[in-house]
Parts: structure tokens; C-alpha cells; sequence
């Protein structure tokens, strides 16, 4: 009998008991990178996006990958915020750098 309610729940609700733990195998993750022109837009940017993901309680991880020349401020700022902050590799060039890339908005 057990077995066939589990069966039913399944096959109404598409509703596995692995389902649950996948949670785990996504987050949501940006990128950080300090020392362009735009870094403090694109910190508040991050904070106002991510602050969104916490307001509407989700269920995975925020996680903000962050350039090595990134400060122990902003990393403590993000981190005391509670996501998840991970230094990349190495500094990686911003696409906001290059010319053909980033062309800015004048009204």
C-alpha cells in the first residue's frame, strides 16, 4: 500500500525522494572583479541582486566568485551578508575593459 501512494505521488507530482537532496547540485554564483572604473556600481549592482535571491528565501546557495586584487573589506562585506565568497585563480581582464565590448549609454 505504502509503495503504491509513493508510486501515485510520483506519477502525480513528479516527486522523488532524490529530489530534495538535489538542491544541492545548484547555486546561484556571480563574479566580482575590483579595479575598474564601474567596481562600485557593479558591487551594488551584486549586493541588490543577491539581497533579492536571500528576501525571497531561496533554497541554494549564493556563491560570488572574487578577483585575488578584490579587498578584505568587500569580501568581509559580502561574506558578513551571507554568501559564499570564493577567489578565482588569477585576475582575469573585465569585458567592461575593452572598448568593442562595453560601449556606455549616453542619453
Amino acid at each position: 500500500m505504502l509503495l503504491f501512494v509513493a508510486v501515485v505521488l510520483v506519477a502525480l507530482f513528479g516527486v522523488s525522494a532524490t529530489a530534495y537532496k538535489r538542491k544541492q547540485d545548484y547555486a546561484y554564483v556571480t563574479v566580482y572583479t575590483h579595479g575598474t572604473p564601474q567596481a562600485a556600481d557593479e558591487l551594488l549592482a551584486i549586493r541588490v541582486t543577491l539581497r533579492t535571491l536571500v528576501v525571497t528565501r531561496t533554497e541554494y546557495e549564493i556563491i560570488v566568485l572574487v578577483s585575488p586584487s578584490t579587498p578584505d573589506s568587500i569580501r568581509s562585506l559580502l561574506s558578513d551578508e551571507g554568501y559564499k565568497v570564493i577567489e578565482i585563480g588569477s585576475n582575469l581582464p573585465s569585458p567592461i575593459n575593452s572598448a568593442e565590448l562595453f560601449v556606455p549609454y549616453v542619453p
